[in-house]
């Protein structure tokens, strides 16, 4: 998903949210046969395993990764997954790494609620 400007990555992007949507489940209507297959390979194979071991976000702006819910930070689990008591507290479960700071005078400052 690194070339942002193709036509490909657009369409993803547009129609299924990108990768993201690849390890969770779907109403099939609204997947092409590709995306089924695709997603079916991902999760439930040997190649499907190594993709997902392989995998990594790349933060840049932060406008497209979930602060709780993706898997960016050591990679290893989602940080809802790591700390379940804050997420469930958390105001902000839908929020991306952007909406969840800003960049200031001495570096990077987080807004949490």
């Amino acid at each position: 998903m690194q070339e942002k400007g193709e036509l490909w990555t657009r369409v993803l992007e547009s129609k299924y949210d990108g990768w993201r949507n690849l390890d969770e489940p779907g109403r099939a209507g609204h997947q092409s046969v590709w995306w089924r297959d695709l997603k079916q390979a991902f999760n439930h194979s040997h190649q499907g395993v190594i993709i997902q071991n392989n995998m990594r976000w790349k933060v840049g702006g932060g406008d497209k990764i979930k602060f709780w819910e993706d898997k960016w930070f050591h990679q290893e689990d989602t940080l809802a997954e790591r700390y379940p008591r804050l997420y469930l507290i958390s105001s902000q479960q839908n929020h991306t790494i952007r909406q969840m700071g800003s960049h200031k005078d001495m570096g990077w400052e987080w807004n949490f609620l």
